[in-house]
């Protein structure tokens, strides 16, 4: 990618930052945060339109790894969109995987059940036109974006907390690039940084909410980037981890365990206004 290249994407982000404040501002999309106060909803909405054209610019124009373009924009796609009509639609009244799927085995189809059946054939589908070199390693590549996605939705109930973690991800997955000197193959992941970034300054003000759609997008791009970025053994251990939190939350609350560990609570404070 060359200057003009960049040029066109910055000159993106600004434009689909501007037509996500619009809509916000233009359909009133503001709920209480948890102190009460409305502010703007679905803020991970610019990601959702930005990532499309990043995504799509980059896969068409330059066909830089061609199967791993299209994945990435696979994921931002199908994750954004079943993010963003959770956000309009969903009830919070059901939660947890036992609750969804509870729901589903009585008829009733949540949108958290429709996010995790049509999140997981996505992140398969990711997997494979990634163009994985094995059966494993499209079935770990979906379950690091499957579980990545879902645990950055566990903690986006405080301003900046799923943002930061996204970030801290990242940062992990940079610094193992430029540890084996391949920085330069991290384009895709950088992409949508400079976003993440500027949404997680307003995020842990307590100015907007991403959403689902943008703790969705955020956290399969992550979990997508430790399977295209880093070795075997570091996906199935992350596999692990993310896969017994999400166990744990469904008899814990997230927040709860974080305010009773005084270090948690002090890490947590630092990631955005409490």
């Amino acid at each position: 990618m060359n200057h003009i290249d960049y040029i066109v994407l910055a000159v993106a982000l600004i434009v689909f930052a501007a037509a996500t404040a619009f809509v916000i501002s233009h359909y009133g999309l503001r709920l209480p945060n948890f102190k009460g106060n409305k502010i703007p909803t679905i803020g991970g909405l610019s990601m959702l339109l930005f990532g499309e054209f990043a995504y799509a610019y980059i896969w068409f124009v330059h066909g830089i790894k061609t199967g791993s373009a299209a994945a990435f924009f696979l994921v931002t796609f199908s994750f954004g969109l079943l993010g963003l009509v959770d956000d309009l639609y969903g009830s919070r009244k059901v939660g947890g995987f036992r609750g969804h799927f509870g729901a589903l085995r009585r008829g009733h189809l949540t949108t958290g059940a429709a996010k995790a059946i049509g999140g997981s054939v996505a992140a398969l589908a990711a997997g494979f036109i990634g163009g994985r070199p094995s059966i494993f390693a499209i079935i770990l590549a979906a379950l690091l974006v499957g579980l990545a996605a879902n645990t950055a939705n566990l903690l986006d109930l405080r301003p900046g907390r799923s943002l930061f973690a996204c970030l801290v991800g990242a940062a992990a997955i940079i610094a193992g690039l430029a540890l084996h000197k391949a920085f330069d193959s991290g384009l895709l992941l950088y992409v949508a940084l400079p976003l993440a970034i500027g949404l997680y300054v307003m995020d842990s003000r307590g100015k907007l909410m991403i959403g689902d759609v943008g703790s969705n997008i955020f956290g399969a791009l992550i979990g997508l980037s430790v399977a295209y970025f880093c070795p075997w053994g570091v996906q199935l251990a992350v596999v692990i981890v993310l896969a017994v939190l999400q166990v744990w939350s469904e008899k814990h609350s997230i927040t709860a365990t974080i305010e009773a560990n005084p270090v948690l609570r002090a890490i947590d404070r630092m990631t955005g206004v409490r």
